[in-house]
């Protein structure tokens, strides 16, 4: 959607359903000529972006590919999941927004340890010189430390924000993000791309609400982002088991930052692996650094996947196979 529509300007809450207007009404944004197909002409592409990869029977959302080629939901059959169908751009936008709110996470706990080193190292300094310079048990690391702990219990010590991604430039940006993303391999943000035949795409859709009329219709399928996109839909439940015996099997495709550094226990669910860079060509996006460079409204994620729990955990980049 542009946000324009023959009568002007559209209004917060008034969208378009198969290009027609609706005026003083929130309702459901779906627009079936922004469907794409998938690899075969019975069926529509659809997305999901996951924050991180997740091991199987994992409680944090992610779409697998079985060995019979069966497409699964990680997380189980029945909890809601969140499916975009045919918009390549959003799937993005989504890469771009966790990999904002983890560039942040990241930054700030560094900041928060270089600042704890900081407050120990200063008080360690103050202990010696009362006691004449010299060093002894009372200024130890050890015994400075547990000062320092003290204090924090205590609420004398309180840290400072790091303001570094939100307040750089652009420029500085993107450096940050394209040193940050190019080092996560296969453990950062995902896009789960599959096919659904056209029917069920169709049958999902169409029995879509808007989220206030969940309840009251009892409904399994709610739409979402209606200003933001068209087809985009939160589904649980036996609508979701429906929509994932719609989906073609060996049909899942998943985008990485690094395709080469895919660890054997993601590739084994992952179907066909791609670049993020070869999903940006093929769909004509910019680049997904300059994306993050740009978002000024990431937020801290207020529930992270455990190391545990994810393929592969983000640190130093796995050695190429």
């Amino acid at each position: 959607m542009d946000g324009q529509n023959g009568n002007g300007p559209l209004k917060p809450f008034v969208h378009q359903v198969d290009g027609e207007s609706v005026r003083n009404k929130k309702v459901v944004n779906v627009d079936s000529s922004k469907l794409t197909n998938g690899h075969g002409k019975e069926s529509y592409r659809a997305y999901s972006t996951v924050f991180a990869p997740a091991a199987p029977g994992s409680k944090f959302k992610d779409i697998h590919q079985q060995p019979s080629g069966r497409v699964v939901a990680a997380e189980g059959p029945t909890k809601q999941t969140w499916v975009n169908f045919g918009d390549a751009r959003r799937a993005q936008h989504y890469v771009a927004t966790y990999s904002g709110q983890i560039i942040k996470s990241d930054l700030k706990q560094t900041y928060g340890i270089a600042q704890e080193a900081a407050a120990v190292a200063k008080m360690m300094q103050a202990r010696r010189e009362k006691r004449g310079g010299q060093a002894d048990g009372y200024s130890s690391v050890k015994t400075t430390v547990r000062a320092h702990e003290v204090q924090k219990t205590r609420g004398q010590y309180t840290p400072k924000d790091s303001t570094l991604f939100n307040t750089a430039s652009v420029q500085t940006r993107g450096v940050i993000a394209e040193q940050r993303m190019g080092s996560w391999g296969d453990a950062g943000p995902v896009i789960r791309g599959f096919d659904v035949d056209k029917n069920t795409t169709n049958e999902v859709l169409g029995a879509s609400v808007v989220e206030e009329d969940k309840k009251k219709l009892r409904s399994e399928i709610i739409n979402v982002d209606q200003t933001k996109a068209a087809n985009q839909i939160g589904i649980s439940g036996r609508a979701k088991q429906h929509l994932f015996k719609g989906i073609q099997p060996n049909s899942l495709g998943s985008v990485v930052f690094a395709p080469q550094n895919m660890s054997p226990r993601f590739q084994a669910t992952a179907g066909q692996v791609s670049s993020l860079s070869q999903f940006e060509q093929q769909h004509k996006l910019p680049s997904t650094v300059s994306v993050v460079a740009n978002l000024r409204d990431t937020h801290e994620p207020k529930l992270n996947p455990r190391a545990t729990e994810v393929v592969q955990v983000r640190s130093k980049p796995s050695k190429k196979r």
